[in-house]
């Protein structure tokens, strides 16, 4: 019997290992940039990711190895009221890609959206944002 493993596989292997066992992230780098880009799902859930997870995401949807959201995406949170919004900024593109500047937060987020789908996700909380 062969063993055929998608990259799919693979990114729920790396990425996907912590949300799988409940494990916790240790907050990183106080300075860490990510180069994210917003996936609008009409959802209080987490709706960003980089460019190369939302295409991942979007080849496994509909099929019996589709990745779930807690994998992929993340919630941004600004560090305090004053923090730019990333969507007050001007950008010329449909889908641009912001870079995000500060650190991801221990722990996850829980909730349930509108629709019912329950995630646990990553949260970074950012200082400053740009269009990439």
């Amino acid at each position: 019997m062969k063993i055929i493993i998608t990259s799919i596989q693979i990114l729920l292997l790396i990425f996907g290992f912590n949300i799988a066992f409940g494990q916790k992230l240790i907050v990183q780098h106080e300075d860490e940039t990510v180069e994210l880009q917003y996936y609008g799902m009409m959802c209080p859930c987490p709706q960003w990711a980089t460019p190369y997870d939302i295409k991942m995401y979007k080849s496994s949807l509909g099929t019996k190895n589709e990745i779930s959201i807690d994998s992929v995406f993340i919630i941004i949170e600004p560090q305090n009221p004053n923090t730019i919004n990333p969507f007050d900024l001007k950008y010329d593109s449909t889908n641009p890609v912001f870079k995000f500047t500060s650190r991801f937060l221990k722990g996850r987020k829980k909730g349930v959206s509108e629709g019912g789908i329950k995630f646990n996700s990553r949260v970074f909380e950012y200082a400053n944002c740009k269009v990439k």
